[in-house]
């Protein structure tokens, strides 16, 4: 089974505020290990995205494959003086759309597949990141994951939750 990748779009923001962590039932981290003292964004590449419960009771979260949980995952791109550009997907029309959760069991993980170098994501990555052309080093990006669910009348019917998360600031190599 081949997975979904996500499409990118870009929108310059300014800072962003989230509630503290420890109150929410869920952490968000990117997983992108060391590889040669990096973490490598390289073209063709893809990585993943968990969403982990840290409660003790199973929370319930919209799937990305419908418009409930289709935009709920950005990410902020930091520049060296404070710039935050957010990546997201780009907006599409939906001709099957139903609000579809799932549940995440305490302690355990939703990994979310991550692909931005499709070819339309590719452009906007390269651009928002300014990728070096060629060069034996890398450039170093601060990047950050934001996961955010917004309050709705189907969330709060089907006990999904909402609220916003945001994954510690990693500094990532794009070669």
């Amino acid at each position: 089974m081949k997975a979904a990748a996500i499409v990118l779009s870009l929108v310059i923001a300014g800072p962003t505020n989230a509630a503290d962590p420890q109150d929410e039932p869920i952490t968000v981290s990117i997983a992108v290990p060391v590889h040669h003292q990096y973490r490598s964004l390289n073209d063709g590449d893809h990585f993943h995205i968990l969403v982990k419960n840290v409660s003790d009771k199973p929370v319930r979260l919209w799937t990305d494959r419908f418009s409930w949980g289709y935009d709920n995952l950005s990410f902020e791109l930091i520049g060296d003086d404070g710039t935050i550009t957010t990546i997201q997907r780009t907006p599409r029309s939906w001709t099957k759309n139903f609000p579809d959760w799932l549940e995440v069991a305490p302690g355990e993980c939703w990994v979310i597949d991550v692909n931005w170098f499709t070819a339309k994501v590719k452009d906007i990555w390269e651009k928002a990141a300014d990728r070096p052309e060629s060069s034996p080093k890398p450039k170093l990006v601060k990047l950050r994951a934001v996961y955010e669910v917004h309050p709705d009348a189907e969330s709060k019917k089907l006990g999904v939750w909402t609220g916003k998360v945001l994954s510690p600031v990693g500094t990532y190599a794009i070669w």
